[in-house]
């Protein structure tokens, strides 16, 4: 009788050990959850924070662009409508050809707009 009651109280020490191992255990798993879930969120962040300074980045550099190609463009437009004003002797040729220039600049200049926006 001794010894059955001894094998029964071994027994409930060994439950209560490995009860108390479990409770270690899910208590680290959780410490590791709640762990992974902030790096995993800081991480989210600090690439949300990066693809915005890259869209800044690329939008700054598209104004520049489109900028650069207008001051270019005016640039070749004034210096084709000076060879223009040189070669041609008749204002009335010379106001068709500027016209027509102009007009061409201004559908390349909405082309660029156009082309950037999308």
């Amino acid at each position: 009788m001794s010894h059955n009651h001894y094998h029964s109280l071994q027994s409930i020490s060994i439950i209560l050990l490995v009860h108390h191992h479990i409770a270690i255990i899910v208590i680290v798993i959780n410490i590791v959850v709640i762990v992974v879930i902030n790096i995993i969120n800081i991480i989210i962040i600090i690439i949300i924070i990066i693809i915005i300074i890259i869209i800044i980045i690329i939008i700054i550099i598209i104004i520049i662009i489109i900028i650069i190609i207008i001051i270019i463009i005016i640039i070749i437009t004034i210096i084709i409508i000076i060879i223009i004003i040189i070669i041609t002797t008749t204002t009335t040729t010379t106001i068709i050809i500027i016209t027509i220039i102009i007009i061409i600049i201004i559908i390349i200049i909405i082309i660029i707009i156009m082309s950037s926006l999308l």
